[in-house]
């Protein structure tokens, strides 16, 4: 499931040119990369798009339509169950798809703050926002 968007408005669409021979799913969080978007990793801290559609294998030049992140609420998969003590702190990316729930805030590579949970702690579900960092401030 990724990181699904909630609400957001329609103005926040964009097409963005993929890495080539880049694989993105519907839903996975992205960062740049020379100008092109890839699917995170761990330890991305600046997510400021999710993919609204897959791309297999993207061609030289192809684009991915994209949302922008910010003032967006999402529902996020996290690695481990979720807890109330995770509600208020940022996590860490585990890669493109999930959030790394450990509780280590402060590692310089969090992006991702938890709103709330969703269901139960074994559904391993969280609500949230991507942080708006600006790489070297």
């Amino acid at each position: 499931m990724a990181f699904t968007p909630l609400q957001y408005d329609s103005g926040k669409l964009k097409k963005l040119v993929a890495k080539e021979d880049e694989a993105i799913s519907k839903f996975d969080a992205l960062q740049f990369d020379d100008g092109e978007v890839k699917r995170a990793v761990s330890g991305t801290v600046n997510v400021r798009f999710v993919a609204l559609e897959s791309v297999a294998s993207a061609a030289d030049g192809q684009e991915v339509l994209a949302l922008d992140v910010r003032g967006v609420e999402f529902e996020a998969d996290c690695e481990n169950e979720t807890a109330q003590d995770q509600v208020g702190l940022a996590n860490a990316l585990n890669d493109h798809e999930n959030l790394d729930n450990t509780n280590t805030e402060g590692s310089g590579e969090d992006t991702f703050v938890v709103a709330q949970l969703v269901g139960a702690a074994a559904n391993k579900k969280v609500r949230g926002y991507f942080l708006d960092k600006i790489i070297g401030s």
